[in-house]
């Protein structure tokens, strides 16, 4: 059974993991036990919480987060309309990423637990061999004390479970991993971040209390430095000032600051800095401070390192950092070289220590950084981050996807556990309303700002829902390659001595380019690249044209097209694709029917075609073969309920309808033929390929309407196809019944 990670309840009351931050003298003796050991355990190491003889570990991220953190957010119940600075509410969001940020740090089990590790190298099939050259302190968390190595259960999943003690100290011992988060907006995404960023910062990386408050014991001279670095980067300085910002409001706003007799006390666990919040620049602990009459510089050395990607992936070289923050990765093109970078930036010795935090948004995508975004997520292990299985779209290991549901506050209940039937049949009426808008933009909008599954929030805000990158590629490939590029006859649809349609290879017709050229002929050229095979199947092949009515328009750029479809036929054969085409416009509209026609006969198939004119079924009608067009689809009134148009044939190219198409398009030339191999790679038109990336609503796209009208028809047949085995399962199911044997 798959680990869904979305699935988290929290049963603890909010108000157990709440800690009393006490008003202590700074001068007693208190205020060291409480400050330095209560309250600094409880960042660096979390601590356990029991509700009804349920225990649960609170990760020393998200203790601090609503415990010593603030952040700017919007006020209940005030009447400011504006935002304040205050202390964030615990959701399950937070459990979920708190849990998910320990396992990217490399947390492997609890020190008390006799039975279960999430330590893994007990995967490994050597680890006979491996074990002996562990530290023993880490063979300990493997192994029972009879020496049998403990049950392996995966981070999370063991993270998520309620124990029934309290089992100690949390482990990291496993190597760090990365993690890279998509998701809908306003979730609390930006100030989670400041607040990870901030807490290696103020921890200084640390993960064991007692190995830190031992060393601090010793001797000045004996002491070990603990210190790490934080990177703040983006493909632009802006996205880093935000985070900055909110970085700062909540190092600002520690608490425990106390003023007694006129002397300002600083909070407890705040670091003196020194530095530029500048990009470019750091923010270093140190000081100086003067002892025995000389200064000497005192603190950690840790810090925050702030940079931009946008035209150099070197720029974090130099450094070794114990977390990295790269925000809106949407928009980093250069995305895969930094992260090459980055590895050697955060790994020692052959070990990874050090965890990169990368995060994007939905609809905060632009066209050039998506595809290397999406590679990142949809392959996550191969970049070093942490791994899902893909439970909303079956696409394999994905990484971090946080869906709009989630973001929902107003539908949590005490416990910060969202309802998702009420968050999504929220966001499933909003969308109805936004999808019978007159304009598309908005419906698209909306699947890019609040995802319901990651491939929504890697739609690009550039009005073409087509996947212009990979078209680009697959075009630059068909191109490049001389006999691809040579793929295909050219001709022209005649008759032989019988009547019967035939195709006859004529290489000075030259097919119709996109965008058109005056200088070229406008009649163009059928290209076939397969030929009907020689015992074609009912319903194998269908078509789709997108007619002209006009014999003369010198002017016009719109031309008659039409697409052979091959649609299933076993798996031994090709299926699912174009393979003949006819783009152009001939001397008279009858001479582009009549091709029309004639390659229907000789594929042996029905076209679904544009109805808007008229000329095509009237001329099909006096040649007596309206049987090879096909009737108004029944698929129509599901996409476009309001429609009216009723002509029999074809189908009325309405704004609803047409914009159904371009999505149902839009998912053929994504669907997958293998790990990343889209299906767009059966296209061999260059033109349509050229058609599709260029695509708007506003100019005229002759290829893309009977291509799409072949895929709509496909789907109706299909569709027909089901409904008629369901009738026929019920029928066997009734004459099955003992009434009948």
């Amino acid at each position: 059974m798959s680990f869904d990670y979305l699935d988290y309840k929290n049963k603890i009351p909010l108000q157990k993991c709440i800690v009393k931050l006490e008003r202590i003298n700074p001068l007693s003796v208190n205020y060291e036990r409480f400050w330095f050991h209560t309250i600094k355990r409880k960042q660096i190491e979390g601590y356990w919480v029991d509700h009804n003889n349920e225990y649960k570990w609170i990760p020393g991220s998200v203790f601090q987060y609503v415990n010593l953190w603030n952040i700017e957010m919007k006020k209940k119940n005030t009447s400011s309309k504006g935002k304040v600075i205050g202390k964030p509410r615990l959701r399950d969001l937070e459990w979920i990423k708190g849990y998910v940020h320990a396992a990217a740090r490399g947390f492997s089990g609890f020190k008390e637990d006799e039975e279960y590790s999430c330590h893994r190298v007990l995967l490994d099939e050597n680890r006979d061999d491996i074990v002996p050259y562990l530290d023993a302190y880490i063979r300990e968390n493997i192994l029972r004390r009879d020496g049998s190595y403990k049950y392996y259960i995966p981070a999370l999943q063991y993270l998520y479970e309620y124990k029934t003690r309290n089992l100690g100290k949390p482990l990291f011992h496993n190597e760090a991993k990365n993690v890279i988060e998509i998701g809908a907006r306003n979730y609390g995404k930006t100030v989670w971040s400041g607040n990870i960023s901030g807490h290696n910062f103020l921890t200084d990386g640390i993960t064991d209390y007692d190995e830190w408050w031992v060393n601090k014991q010793l001797p000045k001279e004996d002491r070990i430095i603990y210190t790490t670095q934080t990177l703040i980067a983006a493909s632009d300085s802006k996205y880093v000032n935000n985070i900055n910002k909110h970085i700062k409001i909540g190092l600002e706003n520690l608490p425990g600051k106390m003023e007694i007799g006129g002397v300002l006390y600083p909070p407890p666990l705040s670091k003196k800095t020194a530095g530029s919040w500048v990009v470019g620049k750091d923010i270093i602990a140190r000081y100086e401070e003067k002892i025995g009459g000389n200064w000497e510089y005192k603190g950690s050395g840790s810090g925050f390192l702030h940079r931009s990607f946008k035209d150099n992936p070197f720029a974090a070289n130099g450094s070794r950092y114990g977390f990295g923050l790269i925000d809106e990765v949407g928009f980093m093109n250069n995305l895969e070289e930094v992260l090459g970078q980055l590895h050697e930036c955060t790994t020692s010795d052959g070990e990874k220590y050090g965890t990169i935090w990368l995060t994007g948004t939905g609809g905060s995508m632009t066209n050039g950084a998506t595809e290397p975004t999406k590679k990142v997520f949809y392959d996550p292990d191969a970049a070093d981050c942490i791994s899902f299985e893909d439970q909303f779209e079956n696409k394999g290991r994905i990484g971090l996807f946080i869906p709009a549901w989630m973001a929902l506050d107003k539908f949590r209940d005490e416990f910060g556990n969202v309802n998702k039937e009420l968050s999504l049949r929220e966001l499933m009426r909003e969308r109805e309303i936004a999808k019978a808008a007159k304009s598309k933009q908005p419906y698209y909008s909306l699947l890019q700002m609040k995802p319901l599954v990651p491939s929504e929030a890697f739609l690009v805000m550039t009005g073409n829902l087509f996947p212009v990158a990979e078209l680009k590629d697959h075009l630059a490939y068909l191109e490049s390659t001389d006999h691809k590029k040579d793929l295909g006859d050219s001709g022209w649809m005649g008759r032989d001595t019988a009547g019967k349609a035939v195709f006859k290879i004529d290489h000075n017709l030259i097919p119709a380019d996109y965008p058109t050229r005056q200088s070229i002929d406008p009649k163009g050229a059928i290209v076939i690249w397969e030929h009907p095979t020689d015992k074609i199947g009912y319903g194998q092949y269908v078509a789709g044209i997108d007619p002209y009515d006009q014999d003369k328009a010198e002017s016009s750029v719109s031309f008659g097209s039409i697409f052979i479809y091959k649609r299933f036929v076993n798996a031994d054969q090709t299926y699912h694709l174009p393979v003949a085409e006819y783009t152009g416009r001939p001397e008279s509209a009858n001479e582009f029917y009549e091709q029309c026609r004639r390659l229907l006969e000789y594929y042996q198939c029905r076209a679904l075609f544009e109805n808007q004119n008229t000329g095509i079924k009237q001329y099909f009608q006096t040649k007596y073969c309206l049987n090879l067009l096909h009737t108004q689809p029944n698929i129509i009134k599901s996409i476009s309920p309001s429609t009216k148009v009723e002509r029999g044939y074809g189908i009325h190219m309405t704004k609803p309808i047409k914009d159904d198409l371009q999505i149902k398009v839009r998912d053929w030339l994504k669907a997958e033929l293998s790990p990343g191999i889209l299906q767009l790679t059966k296209i061999l038109s260059i033109p349509l390929i050229k058609e599709l990336i260029g695509y708007n609503d506003d100019g005229n796209f002759d290829r893309f309407i009977s291509f799409a009208l072949c895929i709509l028809q496909d789907l109706e047949m299909h569709q027909i196809l089901v409904e008629e085995t369901i009738v026929e399962e019920m029928e066997d199911n009734f004459f099955a019944r003992s009434l009948f044997r």
